[in-house]
C-alpha cells in the first residue's frame, strides 16, 4: 500500500524534474506530508534556489482486498503550495502578461500541465488513474517568512490496483503510426465443437476450441491525418480486403516490453457526427489471412512474388526493411528462410513491405518480382 510520505516524495520529484524541462531549474518544491521546516532560498556563491513549500495530506481513502490479496484503493489528497508574489531574479515578466502576478500563474499553469501529462501514470512504482483539479483560484495573504504570497489549493484523486496493468502502458500502431484511442478492447473469439452425451440423464455439452479469431474494437476521434484519411476511404468508398499491419506493445517499463503483431482487416466501421463536437470513429478489426496476393495495402506498401528456382532447396534472405512475409513479421536485418513445404505447387509465395532492399539475398535461388 502506498504511504503518503512515497506519494509526497515521488511527486517532488517528478515536479523537480518537470520544472527543470520547462527551464526553472531554479525553483524547487519542496513538499511536506507531515510537519516539517520551512524551506527558504539557498544561495550558493551567486546562484540562487528559489523554494516553493507545499504540503500534501490525505482527504479521506478507500481501499478494498481483493481475493489473492491485492489491494485496490482510491486515495484522495489536498495539495497546497504557495507561491510568493515577487518573481525571482532570473525570471522576466513577457510583455504580453496581462495578469496581476506572473510568478505564481507561471507556476499554476506549469503544474496544471505536470498533472494534465499524469492522467494515467505511475507514482512511487504504481500504475494508477491520477485526477487532478484546482479547488479555486488562488488566495493572495501576506506572511512571516514569505511574505506576500498566493495559496493554491488543489485536490488529487488517485485511483490503482496494487501490481496493476495500466492502460496507458497499451499502445497500437496501424502501418507504423501510433493508433489515438479512446478506447480499444482486443478480443479473441473461439468457434467451439460441441459434443452433447447421449448417456447423461442431464445432457451437459462438453466443448474443444477448434480455431479462434483475434480481433480489436476501438473508438478514436476522426483525425486529419494519413491514418484518418485511411479510415475515411474505408468508409465512404467501401473498398475491401485492404491489409494493415497492427502492433500492440505493452511497456511494462523500459526494460520490459513485448510486441504482438498481426494482419489485419478492417471489418466494421461507423462515424459519429454531433453538432459542434469532433467527429469519432468505432471501427472493428479482425485478423486476416496470409494470403498476401488477395489483399490491397496501404500507400507505400508492395507486394512481391518469390519463385523458387529450385524447389527443393531453402530461399534464404535479409531484409533491411520490416516484412511479412507467411504468416510471420521479420524485423530490419532478421534472416529470413523459406522452406520448400511453405511454397506452393508452383514454387511461389508472397511478401509485403514498405521498401524492399536486402543485406543478403540467395539471388541463385529465387527471383523477385513487384506485383503491386
Amino acid at each position: 500500500m502506498l504511504k503518503l510520505e512515497e506519494l509526497a516524495n515521488a511527486f517532488e520529484l517528478e515536479i523537480n524534474d518537470f520544472l527543470d524541462k520547462k527551464n526553472l531549474s531554479f525553483v524547487r518544491f519542496k513538499i511536506f506530508s507531515d510537519l516539517g521546516k520551512f524551506k527558504k532560498a539557498k544561495k550558493i556563491d551567486n546562484d540562487v534556489t528559489y523554494y516553493i513549500n507545499a504540503c500534501l495530506t490525505e482527504d479521506g481513502s478507500d481501499v478494498k482486498v481483493l481475493s489473492q490479496g491485492n489491494k485496490m484503493a482510491v486515495i484522495n489528497l489536498n495539495f497546497e503550495f504557495a507561491v510568493p508574489t515577487q518573481s525571482p531574479r532570473y525570471l522576466t515578466t513577457p510583455a504580453d502578461f496581462t495578469g496581476s502576478y506572473y510568478y505564481p500563474t507561471l507556476i499554476r499553469e506549469t503544474i496544471e500541465e505536470y498533472f494534465s501529462l499524469k492522467k494515467q501514470d505511475s507514482v512511487a512504482g504504481q500504475f494508477g488513474d491520477i485526477n487532478f483539479g484546482f479547488l479555486n483560484t488562488g488566495v493572495l495573504d501576506v506572511s512571516v517568512g514569505l511574505g506576500e504570497h498566493i495559496t493554491y489549493n488543489s485536490y488529487i484523486a488517485y485511483n490503482f490496483v496494487e501490481d496493476g496493468l495500466n492502460s496507458s502502458i497499451f499502445s497500437i500502431n496501424i502501418d507504423g503510426e501510433p493508433l489515438a484511442f479512446e478506447s480499444a478492447v482486443p478480443n479473441r473469439n473461439s468457434q467451439l465443437q460441441t459434443d452433447i452425451s447421449s448417456d447423461n440423464a442431464n445432457y451437459i455439452s462438453k466443448n474443444i476450441v477448434t480455431s479462434s479469431a483475434f480481433a480489436i474494437d476501438v473508438t478514436i476521434p476522426a483525425l486529419n491525418n494519413a491514418l484518418g484519411q485511411e479510415f475515411l476511404d474505408c468508409l465512404f468508398n467501401g473498398k475491401p480486403n485492404v491489409a494493415h499491419f497492427v502492433d500492440i506493445t505493452i511497456k511494462k517499463s523500459l526494460s520490459d516490453q513485448i510486441m504482438y503483431s498481426y494482419l489485419c482487416l478492417v471489418n466494421d466501421i461507423n462515424l459519429s457526427l454531433v453538432d459542434k463536437k469532433i467527429a469519432g470513429h468505432t471501427l472493428s478489426i479482425i485478423e486476416a489471412r496470409d494470403d498476401l496476393e488477395m489483399y490491397d495495402f496501404p500507400n507505400g506498401y508492395s507486394v512481391y512474388r518469390i519463385t523458387a528456382l529450385d524447389k527443393t532447396q531453402n530461399i534464404n534472405f535479409e531484409p533491411k526493411t520490416r516484412c511479412f512475409c507467411k504468416g510471420r513479421f521479420y524485423n530490419p536485418d532478421s534472416w529470413v528462410t523459406i522452406t520448400p513445404d511453405e511454397l506452393n505447387e508452383d514454387g511461389i509465395t508472397y511478401l509485403v513491405v514498405k521498401a524492399l532492399t536486402f543485406s543478403y539475398i540467395d539471388e541463385v535461388n529465387c527471383t523477385f518480382y513487384k506485383v503491386t
